[in-house]
Parts: structure tokens; sequence; C-alpha cells
């Protein structure tokens, strides 16, 4: 895999990553992928909004101007519907990548397609309204010199989520992924890194994962944090966000499309 070298922030744009190489199971049958479901109507508009739109228009209303979509070979309606980005005002490429294990496999099968630009990481299924989040979140990255950023919401169901414990600075101290108890109210939903970051996510895959269970990015993210990197949190929105993944949160976006 192409190794990635490092350059100044200041000299270079984000680049949108999204992985969409997931198998949706949780929804069942589909007529077609999830990252191009129908997820509600656009208010005051007559078109219909699909998943994946969410992250794109967010990206877009933050500056970024390019995004890589990682996509699995039969998912190729992802990249007909996308195109070259016309409608969503950016530059788009979808590229095939092997089916992977775990999202952390998903991102460093991207992540050559970036290069050595900051890197803007959004999941084609979390729905959210915080169109400058993503131009918070790298100002963060740049003006507190961080390594990782993360975007964090309220947890509605904490029991599925990363759930993150910051310190009063803004500094990341705890991941607790999926636990069955916490008093901790936060998640985090989208991420921001830097070129030495991206190097050190590709170097976490290539080693044995030791887990009982398959590896998240939090995993990579806190091991990140163990070997020294800075990583912080921000708060990016005051709603939980909406994961269109799961047929609860499908059917909460489609009633929020129509109030």
């Amino acid at each position: 895999m192409q190794e990635l070298e490092g350059v100044h922030l200041s000299n270079v744009d984000a680049i949108g990553i999204i992985p969409a190489a997931g198998r949706a199971t949780r929804l069942g049958p589909l007529p077609c992928s999830k990252e191009i479901l129908p997820v509600g109507v656009r208010k005051g508009q007559p078109s219909v909004r699909v998943a994946i739109s969410s992250c794109l228009e967010n990206m877009r209303a933050s500056g970024i101007k390019q995004a890589v979509v990682g996509i699995t070979s039969n998912k190729q309606d992802v990249a007909t519907y996308l195109g070259e980005g016309e409608m969503f005002g950016m530059g788009i490429s979808c590229h095939v990548i092997e089916p992977t294990q775990s999202a952390p496999e998903t991102v460093a099968a991207i992540l050559p397609f970036a290069k050595a630009n900051p890197c803007a990481l959004a999941f084609p299924d979390i729905l959210f309204d915080a169109p400058h989040a993503y131009r918070d979140l790298l100002a963060t990255l740049a003006t507190r010199q961080a390594d990782v950023v993360l975007g964090l919401f309220p947890a509605d169901r904490p029991h599925i989520c990363d759930m993150v414990a910051v310190v009063p600075d803004g500094t990341l101290e705890d991941i607790d992924i999926k636990p069955q108890k916490t008093n901790l109210t936060h998640t985090w939903g989208i991420a921001v890194w830097n070129a030495a970051f991206s190097r050190f996510l590709l170097d976490a895959v290539r080693q044995p994962h030791q887990g009982a269970r398959e590896r998240y990015m939090g995993d990579v993210v806190m091991a990140a944090k163990r070997a020294g990197m800075r990583v912080l949190a921000h708060k990016v929105c005051a709603e939980p966000y909406i994961d269109v993944g799961t047929p609860e949160g499908l059917r909460a976006a489609w009633r929020a499309s129509l109030t």
C-alpha cells in the first residue's frame, strides 16, 4: 500500500473520507445500496434526500471541496448516483476496494487517495445538521496542533456507541465502546486528522487484531493517544445524530424530514 508523506496543514485542503463498504445487515434486503437509500424529502424542495447526502452537504458547507468514497464492487449504484459530485458542488471520486473486516481497514484502503492531505471522516449512514462542524474541527486541528479531533454528539443510545470521556480543555481521556452502563453523555460521529494519524492508522491495520470483537475506529484513536498523539474532542451538535443504518433510525429520519 502507498505510504503517506507529511506536509504542513496550511498548504493543503482537507479531503473527505467516506467508507461506504458496509453490508447493511441491520436493514435486511434493500432495493439499492444503503448509502443512496431515500431518507426523507428536502424541506421546501420537491426532491428526495438520500443517506449519503447529509455528510456531503455538511462537508461542502464547511468548505471541503473533494471527497473520496470507498465502495465494494457490488455498489456501483453509489458511484452512478454520485457521479463526479456535480449535484453536491464538490469533487467526488468513488474507488472500488476489497471487502474488509472492520471500519479501520476500510478507511485505510481509502487513505492513499487522500495522499498527505488532512482528512475529514464521515460515515454515510449518519445524518446530522451542523453545516460548520468540519470547519470548526479543522480549525481546532490547526490552531491546537492536534493529530485527531473528534466531533461529539449527545448519545441517545449509549449501548451501541463509542462513548467519549473528555477533560475540560477538550483533550480526549477515554473511549468506552458500546458500554452496557455508563455515566458518559456524548459519542463521536465525525472526525478530522492530519497525515501523521493517517500513517498511524495504516500501520495499525497491518498489525494482527487480538481482541475478541472486531476492531473499531475508536480502538485506533485510543491506540494513537497511548502512543503520544494529541487527540482532542469538540462538541459539534446539540442533537443526537440519526443512524439510518437501522430501521428505527430510518423511520426517525423520515419523520424529521416531514415535520
